[in-house]
C-alpha cells in the first residue's frame, strides 16, 4: 500500500486500549504513566513542518499505542492534507475503538488509508494475547473500514500462540476485500514481546510451516501476501510466490515517538535525537550511520 514511498512512522501516544503480550512499543511498561508528556497539537504541527520541510516523505501514518486514543489524530490528519495535499495519510489500528461515525469524520479530515491489526479470529486466544474481550467489535469493524475507505490493509503478527491459524485469517481478510495483506513474524526487540519471548518467537520448523501454509493460500487465493521481516534468501527462493519485505528503516522510512524524539525503526530502542529541538538533516545523518553499524534489527534477532 505504501511499497517504494518514503514513510514516516509518527507514534502520537504511547497508550492503548489493549495489552497485547507480544507489543514490541519501547515504552509499553509505562504506558499507563500520566506524568509521560506527550506533544500537544501545536508542537505536532511544527514538529512534523519542519520534518517535511528537509525530507522527501509521501507517506504519513499515525500509529501509537494506539492512534484513536489521541485527542490530535482528526486535527493531524486535515492539518497534513490541507498542507501536504499530495501526501498519502494512513493510520495503523486494532480496530476495537472504531466506528462508522469517526471513521467517516476521519475521511472528511483527509484519511486515505487503514492499516487493521488482528492477531486470531478466536475469542479465547484474542482474549490471552490482549488481556481485553474485543474481538466482535474488531471484527466488525473490519466491514466498515471496507465500506468507508480507499485503501486498507490486514497485519498479523505471527507467533507460535496463533500460527495454526493464519490460514483462517487469511481467508477472513481476502473476504473482507482487503487490498494489501502482510505477515508479520514476531521479533522480540523490546516492550512486553521481549519479556515474554519464550512464549511468542517462531522457532526454525515453524517459520518453515508457516511459508508453507502462506504460499499456498497465496495460490488459493491468487493474490500477494507479504512477509515484512526481512528472510534469508535461501528461504526466499523455496516460495517464490511470497512477497518479502526489504528493510528501509532508516532510509526510506523514520519514526516521530509522542514527545517528539526519532528513531530509525519502530524496533529500535536507539533516540536519535528530537525533532522539536534538534536539527532534522542531523537527525537523519545519525540515523543513517547507526543503521548502516547496526544493520536491520529484526532480521538479526530472527536470524541470530
Amino acid at each position: 500500500m505504501v511499497k517504494d514511498k518514503e514513510v514516516l512512522i509518527v507514534e502520537l501516544t504511547p497508550k492503548c486500549n489493549l495489552k497485547c503480550e507480544f507489543c514490541y512499543n519501547i515504552w509499553t511498561e509505562s504506558d499507563n504513566d500520566n506524568s509521560i508528556r506527550e506533544l500537544t497539537f501545536d508542537e505536532w504541527k511544527e514538529t512534523i513542518t519542519k520534518i517535511l520541510s528537509v525530507s522527501n516523505f509521501r507517506c504519513i501514518t499515525f500509529i501509537g499505542g494506539e492512534p484513536l486514543l489521541s485527542p490530535h489524530l482528526e486535527k493531524l490528519i486535515d492539518f497534513c492534507k490541507l498542507n501536504y495535499p499530495e501526501m498519502l495519510i494512513g493510520i495503523s489500528s486494532n480496530m476495537t475503538l472504531l466506528n462508522e461515525g469517526r471513521l467517516k469524520n476521519l475521511v472528511k479530515c483527509g484519511l486515505n488509508y487503514v492499516e487493521c491489526g488482528l492477531w486470531t479470529d478466536n475469542p479465547s486466544l484474542y482474549h490471552k494475547i490482549t488481556k481485553q474481550n474485543l474481538l466482535t467489535q474488531a471484527l466488525e469493524n473490519l466491514c466498515v473500514v471496507r465500506l468507508n475507505i480507499e485503501l486498507m490493509s490486514l497485519a498479523i503478527t505471527c507467533s507460535k500462540l496463533n500460527f495454526h491459524e493464519i490460514s483462517d485469517l487469511i481467508d477472513l481478510g481476502f473476504i473482507a476485500g482487503v487490498d494489501q495483506l502482510s505477515i508479520n513474524p514476531f521479533i522480540s526487540t523490546s516492550g512486553r514481546g521481549k519479556v515474554n519471548e519464550k512464549q511468542f518467537i517462531l522457532n526454525e520448523e515453524e517459520l518453515s510451516e508457516l511459508l508453507r501454509h502462506l504460499a499456498d493460500k497465496a495460490e488459493k487465493w491468487q493474490r500477494s501476501i507479504t512477509i515484512t521481516a526481512p528472510l534469508p534468501k535461501t528461504k526466499q527462493l523455496k516460495h517464490s510466490k511470497l512477497k518479502y519485505g526489504v528493510c528501509v528503516c532508516g532510509t526510506k522510512k523514520w519514526v516521530l515517538s509522542y514527545d517528539g524524539t526519532m528513531r530509525f525503526c519502530e524496533h529500535s530502542d536507539v533516540n536519535i535525537g528530537n525533532a522539536l529541538t534538534d536539527s532534522i538533516s542531523t537527525i537523519f545523518e545519525k540515523g543513517k550511520e547507526l543503521r548502516v553499524e547496526s544493520g536491520c534489527i529484526t532480521s538479526h534477532k530472527m536470524f541470530k
